[in-house]
C-alpha cells in the first residue's frame, strides 16, 4: 500500500513545475520535484488547469448565462426569505396590498372597504405599503452581448422590460429573450462610433435657401410652442449671410452651423419618415453636426446659442431612441446654464433685453426636455425646483403661448416631484410613500384649472377640432398622473403573478387610485385617437408614442388585475395598437419596436391569466364566480357590497365619488378628492402611520411655481 502511495506521489508529469519554468531551470518532472524539495517550498503544476481555446462569440453567451442564473437565483433566494417572514408573521406584507389570505377566508377573502378597515385595527404594525418599482436592489438586464442595462423607476421603457421579464419567468421560467429586447442605440444606425476627429465640412447636399426657409418653418410648427429651439432673428440673419458664399462662410459659421443642420436635419423627418434608401431623412445632416459638435470647454463661452443647439440635438437623440445620448447632451445644456446662472432671476441691465429674454427661454427649454428625458429613463432629475428662480420669458402678443409655457413648466416640476416623492428614498419608507402619494395628487390637482381654461378639450360633435397645443398639455398631464399611480397597478401586478391567485382583494383606496391612473389612460387613448383623425399625430417626436404606450401599459396590467375598472380593456388596447400601427406605417422604427414589446406582453399576460382561471377552476377555491377568460366584464371578480365596476367607488366616512366619463376631464376637485380619500378611507391606518402624522415632515403639498 506504501509502495502504491509512493509511486503515485512520484509519478513523473508532462511538463515542468511552476517554479522551475520561471527559473528556467530543468525539473525533475516529479510531483514535487527535486528542485522544490531541496529548497523546501511548494511545487505546482499546470495540469489541473489545462488550457482551453473558446469562441469570443460562445464566452460572451456563456457570461450572460450566468449573469441570468445569478439573478434567477437572486429572485429564489428572496423568495425563499420572504417565505420565511411569512411564516414568523400573523399576515404577510405585500408591495401594495396589505395581504389576506384570500383561500383560508373563505367567502371573507373579498373584504368590503368597511370589514377590510376593521380588520385593520386589529392588525400588526408592520404593515408595508412601497413603491415595487423602487422596493429592493437596482434592476439591470443584459443585452445579447453582456452589456448591462438600468431599468430606471419612471421609466415606460423600462417598466415594459420589467413587465415582460417578470411574466416570461412566470410562465416559463428562464428570462426574457435578449435578441427581443431593442436596446438602446439598436434601432437606428447613424454610421458612426463617436470618435471624434477633425471634421471638414462639406456643403454638398445642404438644401437651398428656398428648401431651408421651408424646413425651418416645419421644425418651427412642430416644436416651436413647446419649445425654443433657435432665436428667429438671429438665426435668419444668419441663414442669409450663410447662402451669400456658402463654400467660405462654412468655414466661419461655428456653433451657428451646427445648430443650422440640426434644424435641418428635424425639418427632414418631420417632413417624412421614410426615404428610398431606407435610411431616416435629414439623418446625414445630423451626423454631420454631430461629428462636429466642439467640446464642453467651447460651448460654455456662448451659454444660449450652446443651449439652444444642445436642446435640438437631445431632441432629435431623443426622437431616435438614443436616449442615453439624449440626456448627456440635455446634461449639458443643463450644466452650461447652471455654470452660468440662467436658472436665478438674473437682474435687468445685467444682458440686454432681448438677451434676457432669449436666455429665459432658452433655460426652461433646457429645464423642460431634461425632466422629460430623466423620466423617460427613470433617473433622477438634474436640478431640484427650489434651486430655481428664474422668471418664465414674456410673451406679450401671444397669450396663449404665455399659459402653455407656464402651465409646460408646472407639469415639469409635478414630474420632479413624481420622481422625488414616489420614486426615491422616501418611496422605500412605508408610511411617507401614502403621504408622499397623497402630496403629489395634490400637486398635480393645482394645474387642472389652468389646463381647463387654456387647453380645454372639444366635445363630441364640436365643431372645433383638437390643436396640436391642447393634445400636448393634456396627454402630458395625464402621463403624469399615470406615473405617479401605476406603482399601485404594479404592485398588484406582482402579486398577482406571485400567488397565482386570479381574485385579489383591492381596497377601496386602492381601487380609488386605479380609477384614476385608467381613466388618464382611456383619456390618454382618446386624445391620440383624436389627433389621429385629423391628422395631427406626431410620428417623430417621442411624446404621443411614450404616451400611447403608458396607456397600453395600463390596459394590459388592469385587465388581469382590475377589470372591472374598464370595461372592454381589449377595445382600449387596439385604440393603442392602431396608434402604433400608423406610427409605424409612416415610417417610426421606434413605435415598431414598441409595439412589438406591447403586442409580447399582452400575449404573456393572456397566457397567464388563463393559466390563474383554470387553476381557480380546478381547485374548486373561489369564493366568487370566476368569468371566462374571454370574459371582459369582470363582475366576478366584485364581491357584493363593494360598488361595482365604473358605478359610485367609495366607502363609509367617504360618501360616494363618482367616476367620471371618458369626455370629462379629472378635474381639480376630484383629483382632490381622491388624494383626500386616502386619508379619509382609513388607508393610512391600514398601512399603520401614526394617528398624530409624526412621520409626515411637512403637512402642505408642495406648491408648483412659477
Amino acid at each position: 500500500m506504501t509502495g502504491e502511495s509512493s509511486s503515485f506521489a512520484n509519478r513523473r508529469t508532462i511538463s515542468a513545475c511552476l517554479r522551475c519554468r520561471q527559473q528556467k531551470i530543468k525539473c525533475t518532472g516529479e510531483n514535487p520535484c527535486r528542485n522544490c524539495q531541496r529548497r523546501n517550498v511548494t511545487c505546482a503544476f499546470e495540469r489541473d488547469h489545462d488550457k482551453v481555446l473558446v469562441a469570443k462569440k460562445h464566452l460572451l453567451e456563456l457570461k450572460q448565462r450566468i449573469v441570468e442564473l445569478e439573478r434567477g437565483n437572486h429572485a429564489l433566494r428572496q423568495r425563499y426569505e420572504s417565505s420565511e417572514d411569512n411564516e414568523n408573521h400573523v399576515r404577510a406584507p405585500s408591495p401594495i396590498t396589505e395581504g389576506l389570505d384570500s383561500t383560508a377566508a373563505g367567502e371573507n377573502s373579498m373584504l368590503t372597504p368597511k370589514s377590510a378597515s376593521m380588520l385593520t385595527d386589529c392588525a400588526t404594525t408592520d404593515a408595508n405599503i412601497v413603491n415595487p418599482l423602487t422596493a429592493g436592489p437596482p434592476t439591470y438586464i443584459v443585452d445579447r452581448i453582456g452589456k448591462v442595462y438600468y431599468l430606471g423607476h419612471t421609466s415606460t421603457w423600462s417598466l415594459t422590460m420589467r413587465l415582460l421579464e417578470l411574466t416570461h419567468e412566470a410562465l416559463y421560467k428562464c428570462p426574457f429573450p435578449a435578441g427581443m429586447q431593442r436596446m438602446d442605440e439598436t434601432i437606428y444606425n447613424l454610421g458612426w462610433d463617436g470618435s471624434r476627429h477633425t471634421v471638414m465640412p462639406n456643403v454638398a447636399g445642404l438644401p437651398s435657401l428656398d428648401h431651408s426657409l421651408f424646413l425651418m418653418n416645419v421644425t418651427k410648427f412642430h416644436t416651436g410652442q413647446m419649445f425654443h429651439l433657435f432665436d428667429e432673428t438671429s438665426f435668419m440673419a444668419k441663414l442669409y449671410e450663410f447662402y451669400r458664399d456658402p463654400a467660405e462662410n462654412m468655414q466661419t459659421g461655428g456653433l451657428w452651423f451646427i445648430q443650422f443642420l440640426v434644424i435641418m436635419a428635424l425639418g427632414k423627418a418631420f417632413t417624412s419618415l421614410k426615404a428610398n434608401d431606407g435610411a431616416l431623412p435629414g439623418a446625414n445632416l445630423f451626423l454631420k453636426a454631430y461629428m462636429m459638435l466642439p467640446d464642453y470647454s467651447c460651448l460654455w463661452r456662448e451659454p444660449s446659442l450652446s443651449g439652444e443647439l444642445l436642446c435640438a440635438m437631445a431632441l432629435y437623440l431623443q426622437c431616435i431612441d438614443w436616449r442615453m445620448s439624449a440626456h448627456n447632451m440635455i446634461g449639458q445644456a443643463l450644466r452650461i446654464m447652471l455654470v452660468h446662472g440662467y436658472h436665478t432671476n438674473i437682474p435687468r441691465g445685467t444682458l440686454e433685453d432681448s438677451a434676457l429674454e432669449r436666455s429665459r427661454k432658452v433655460w426652461w427649454t433646457v429645464f423642460n426636455i431634461e425632466r422629460q428625458i430623466s423620466v423617460l429613463l427613470g433617473i433622477p432629475s438634474g436640478v431640484s425646483n427650489q434651486d430655481i428662480t428664474a422668471p418664465l420669458p414674456s410673451y406679450p402678443e401671444l397669450l396663449n403661448k404665455s399659459a402653455m409655457m407656464r402651465v409646460h413648466v408646472k407639469l415639469s416640476q409635478a414630474f420632479g416631484l413624481v420622481v422625488d416623492k414616489l420614486y426615491g428614498q422616501d418611496s422605500h419608507v412605508n408610511a411617507k410613500f401614502v403621504r408622499n402619494a397623497q402630496k403629489v395628487l395634490q400637486s398635480v390637482a393645482g394645474v387642472a384649472p389652468e389646463l381647463t381654461e387654456y387647453f380645454p378639450i372639444p366635445e363630441d360633435g364640436s365643431l372645433n377640432g383638437i390643436s396640436r397645443d391642447t393634445g400636448y398639455m393634456n396627454l402630458l398631464y395625464h402621463q403624469c398622473i399615470m406615473v405617479a399611480t401605476r406603482p399601485f397597478l404594479v404592485g398588484l401586478i406582482i402579486r398577482r403573478i406571485e400567488s397565482g391567485n386570479p381574485e385579489i382583494a383591492i381596497p377601496a383606496s386602492i381601487k380609488l387610485l386605479l380609477q384614476v391612473c385608467v381613466d388618464s389612460g382611456k383619456k390618454t387613448i382618446y386624445i391620440l385617437q383624436a389627433l389621429q383623425r385629423q391628422q395631427l399625430l406626431e410620428y417623430f417626436l417621442p411624446m404621443d408614442l411614450e404616451s400611447a404606450l403608458s396607456a397600453g401599459l395600463i390596459m394590459c396590467m388592469v385587465a388581469v388585475v382590475a377589470p372591472f375598472l374598464v370595461e372592454g380593456s381589449r377595445h382600449y388596447l387596439e385604440g393603442v395598437l392602431g396608434i402604433l400601427a400608423d406610427m409605424v406605417e409612416k415610417g417610426n422604427l421606434v413605435a415598431e419596436a414598441h409595439k412589438d414589446k406591447l403586442g409580447h406582453l399582452e400575449a404573456l399576460l393572456s397566457e397567464f391569466q388563463t393559466l390563474g382561471y383554470a387553476r381557480r377552476g380546478d381547485t374548486g377555491t373561489g369564493s366568487h364566480p370566476v368569468p371566462e377568460p374571454g370574459d371582459d366584464n369582470g363582475e366576478g371578480f366584485i364581491p357584493e357590497g363593494e360598488g361595482a365596476g365604473l358605478g359610485m367607488i367609495g366607502g363609509e366616512g367617504l360618501g360616494q365619488v363618482e367616476a367620471w366619463e371618458l369626455m370629462q376631464d379629472i378635474t381639480a376637485s376630484q383629483l382632490m378628492t381622491v388624494a383626500s380619500a386616502l386619508d379619509v378611507n382609513g388607508m393610512l391606518d391600514w398601512v399603520g402611520i401614526p394617528a398624530d402624522g409624526s412621520m409626515d415632515e411637512h403637512n402642505s403639498h408642495p406648491s408648483l411655481c412659477p
